[in-house]
């Protein structure tokens, strides 16, 4: 799963907006939209928060978020490392 992915499933599971997730959880605004947009890749803080929400293993959630990081820089041995 990819970051705008996790976000979507947050926001099913807890059924906040946007807005709500930041304030709830601390993340800017700034950076939901870039989660929205598929600019950003989820942070690790971030990542552990989405992973107590949605009862998941947060090192799932980071390798996940790392492997989507890697593959929109082009960087083959990283996404070797994180499909691994």
């Amino acid at each position: 799963m990819n970051t705008q992915q996790y976000l979507d499933k947050v926001h099913k599971t807890t059924g906040y907006t946007d807005y709500r997730i930041g304030k709830k959880f601390g993340i800017q605004q700034t950076n939901i939209s870039k989660y929205n947009l598929g600019k950003q890749t989820l942070s690790e803080t971030h990542a552990f928060q989405f992973s107590e929400i949605l009862n998941e293993n947060p090192a799932r959630i980071i390798a996940d978020t790392k492997l989507e990081n890697a593959i929109k820089k082009g960087n083959d041995k990283k996404i070797a490392f994180w499909t691994h």
